[in-house]
């Protein structure tokens, strides 16, 4: 499902004014995005998912405070949600497991789905190693499709900024994981 930003604004308004339908569908819509903004920033497949239920929790009980503006757009203002929700997360956590550097040297090549949890493994710790704001711009951008104006709004940064956090983030990953 694609929508334009006209027809999310649509249903923001008819959710705003009790729409159980409209938060459905933007629900269904923002769902896959904001749970892959998470499942990049946290160690657990049940941490996203709870991150992504909180997330959706606080827009059901937030929106009829959002008000629209040129430079925010409702997709930002649900990605700031997830981005606080982030921070909220990580300040509660008391210690951040980390990832073991060797893990890529404990893969059975056998089992195909063991290898996939071992690059998300070491993408996950090289993305740890990266400045937040060049890792946001990177999963914002790569893992949740949204486009550069609404990375740039979400993070309160300019297109130009963003894009050069996007390109030095992305050098830094390969020059990390070409480390092995």
């Amino acid at each position: 499902m694609n929508l334009t930003e006209k027809e999310i604004d649509e249903l923001v308004v008819e959710a705003q004014n009790g729409g159980k339908n409209a938060v459905g569908e933007l629900y269904d819509f923002f769902l896959e995005p904001i749970y892959r903004f998470l499942f990049f920033r946290v160690s657990t497949t049940a941490e996203a998912e709870d991150l992504t239920e909180e997330v959706f929790l606080k827009m059901i009980k937030n929106i009829s405070k959002y008000k629209k503006r040129e430079k925010m757009p409702f997709s930002a203002w649900l990605f700031r949600i997830a981005k606080n929700a982030l921070i909220d997360f990580y300040r509660k956590k008391v210690e951040i497991d980390e990832i073991p550097e060797n893990l890529a040297d404990q893969k059975s090549a056998a089992d195909e789905k063991t290898e996939t949890k071992i690059n998300h493994a070491r993408l996950l710790t090289a993305m740890k190693k990266l400045p937040k704001s060049q890792s946001e711009a990177i999963i914002l951008r790569f893992f949740s499709d949204r486009k550069n104006a609404e990375i740039a709004a979400i993070l309160g940064k300019s297109e130009t900024a963003v894009r050069i956090l996007q390109s030095r983030g992305l050098k830094k990953l390969k020059e990390i994981l070409g480390k092995k």
